[in-house]
């Protein structure tokens, strides 16, 4: 378990503690809400909005019939039923009003939020940190793409899932219970069914044994067998649905093909850092002389950034746990499987990944207000 200076070890249970913690989500719910308001004035775009929704005959009726499609197809060239069945509902609901369609996705993105506040504080016992990491996660500008786009819906209901999971996982190693070992492994399922980006977590399953100071042995990996299965399923289904795409988009010389998983790495911790001109799809020209050594460069800083965290296990877990969790959950979308499909990097990859960046960050935060 991280403790940090100054931080409880138990959960609150007192009135003034709970009210505190409540009074934390409210203000992370109402920040984020004011951020993300703006995008209920959007209507649907002709990227991809139309394949899943507007102009989607699949979506368009309730029945059985409908029902099976959604689960035995896939939609441009992703396999993700729940995500279907969320716009089947909305359209027999609310036919072609995008309000609503951006209404749920501002306020899954606000659900997201508030469990990744209460992940955290799970893993850390400081109020503080958990709200800093959860306001980061909520308002970066990097998060637009994912909540003002109708269409990558599922994205974020991919995150409330696994989030769950994540908690349901944490409660489960301190309080036992196969109920909780249930929630868990179902909602994992959930996320996988909503976009098969959540492969990672079993990896990050074994991450939270780490940063909870459990010894990593057979025990702990026997236990996670059913989700490395149920991983190894659908990371098969996403395989053979890409397929079509990827001999279409971006295609690199060899030394860029092996080169571009750490550049990919550079870029999102840029933009993280620096998120100016940001774009729904990125221009690369991979014929450009520069960008091979650029590519180079990008190796040898994310070598110092492993190094980095590796010197600082010495002194906390922190600093192993955020990068090993921005690296596992990237790796799916870091085109070492692929050569490179249409898009090469996006801010939507980021969703998830970048609680990792934003836990060190708030860590780092605290650290300096503790000196002062």
């Amino acid at each position: 378990m991280i403790t940090l200076p100054g931080a409880s070890t138990s959960t609150p249970q007192s009135p003034p503690a709970i009210r505190r913690f409540l009074s934390y989500c409210l203000i992370i719910a109402s920040v984020t809400v004011a951020a993300f308001l703006p995008s209920l004035r959007n209507g649907f775009t002709n990227w991809d909005d139309d394949r899943l929704v507007s102009a989607n005959p699949d979506i368009h009726r309730v029945n059985a019939r409908t029902i099976i499609t959604v689960f035995t197809s896939t939609y441009l060239n992703h396999y993700l039923p729940v995500t279907m069945l969320s716009f089947m509902g909305e359209y027999s609901l609310f036919k072609l009003n995008p309000a609503p369609y951006h209404a749920t996705n501002m306020s899954l993105h606000v659900i997201n939020a508030l469990l990744l506040f209460g992940l955290i504080y799970l893993l850390s016992r400081n109020h503080t940190v958990s709200m800093l990491t959860a306001l980061l996660f909520a308002i970066h500008p990097l998060r637009v793409e994912s909540v003002a786009w109708i269409a990558e819906r599922k994205g974020v209901l991919s995150a409330s899932f696994y989030l769950i999971s994540l908690i349901s996982y944490i409660r489960y190693r301190q309080n036992g219970g196969r109920g909780r070992y249930a929630v868990c492994m179902l909602t994992f399922i959930a996320s996988l069914l909503s976009k098969s980006m959540a492969i990672s977590l079993p990896f990050v399953l074994l991450l939270m044994d780490y940063v909870m100071g459990r010894r990593i042995d057979k025990k702990s990996l026997v236990e996670k067998i059913p989700f490395f299965g149920v991983s190894a399923v659908f990371a098969c289904i996403a395989y053979f649905s890409v397929q079509d795409s990827v001999s279409q988009g971006i295609h690199y010389s060899v030394v860029q093909y092996m080169l571009s998983p750490t550049y990919n790495i550079c870029f999102y911790l840029f933009k993280t850092v620096f998120p100016a001109s940001l774009c729904a799809l990125y221009g690369i020209d991979e014929h450009k002389a520069g960008l091979t050594l650029t590519m180079a460069l990008s190796a040898v800083a994310v070598c110092a950034i492993a190094a980095a965290a590796y010197y600082s296990r010495r002194y906390s877990k922190i600093g192993v746990f955020s990068v090993l969790f921005f690296l596992i959950t990237l790796l799916p979308v870091l085109q070492i499987a692929s050569s490179g499909g249409w898009t090469m990097v996006a801010d939507r990859y980021t969703y998830i990944p970048l609680i990792g960046v934003y836990f060190l960050s708030a860590n780092g935060f605290y650290f300096l207000l503790q000196k002062t």
